[in-house]
């Protein structure tokens, strides 16, 4: 109870999970970390019950990257995780249109 307790405080204290989009990608934060991903790495934004998922194209780095190109995060947000697709995908979408 009291790992929970303090996880809940240090999410609240470091503003964690957020994601930050902009015209290049976006930026996931989580507890753990954060990562970014270009959107022109990205294929497509798919939902399911509390979790976001997305088809990751970028070169792989490690042998993981290799054979898993999907990559899930937790819906944690305000919004729920289909809002959160379609938001990201209109943004995918409007960025890769830009010059």
């Amino acid at each position: 109870m009291l790992l929970i307790v303090t996880l809940i405080a240090i999410s609240f204290v470091k503003d964690v999970p957020r994601i930050t989009l902009d015209s290049e990608g976006f930026l996931q934060t989580a507890l753990l970390g954060s990562g970014w991903k270009r959107w022109q790495d990205v294929t497509c934004f798919k939902s399911a019950v509390g979790v976001i998922a997305l088809v990751d194209t970028s070169q792989p780095k490690s042998f993981w990257d290799r054979i898993n190109r999907f990559r899930l995060f937790p819906s944690l947000y305000q919004l729920k995780s289909k809002e959160i697709s379609r938001l990201m995908t209109a943004w995918r979408e409007r960025a890769l249109q830009m010059p």
